[in-house]
């Protein structure tokens, strides 16, 4: 942040902008650049069986988890997979081979995510 004390003229116009044009050459120098990708959300659904481990299998086949809901019934796992048809169709086999067929997915909205 730059911030001006003085509301004099003496640095002038090229002053101003050099001080600026500074701060923010050190600003982008010390940012963090992070590629975000599109995604999308897909809701893995159990029954209270398989609730208490599908979270770390979820997990286990390297997928981002959004959101995790229990309730009296069984889990559901909000999960952000590549937004692709190959993306989509590798990500419900894994999970339907995880929990042996007993998973219910529904494809969610597209989100961006790292």
């Amino acid at each position: 942040m730059v911030t001006r004390w003085f509301g004099g003229i003496l640095l002038g116009a090229g002053g101003l902008v050099r001080a600026y044009s500074d701060s923010v050459s050190q600003a982008l120098d010390g940012a963090r650049f992070v590629t975000w990708h599109r995604k999308r959300e897909l809701v893995v659904s159990v029954n209270m069986a398989q609730a208490g481990r599908a979270e770390h299998v979820v997990r286990g086949l390297g997928y981002s988890i959004l959101d995790t809901t229990y309730s009296a019934t069984g889990c559901c796992i909000t999960v952000a997979v590549a937004d692709s048809p190959d993306g989509l169709a590798t990500a419900r086999a894994a999970v339907q081979t995880a929990f042996a067929g007993e998973a219910k997915i529904v494809e969610g909205r597209a989100v961006w995510s790292q």
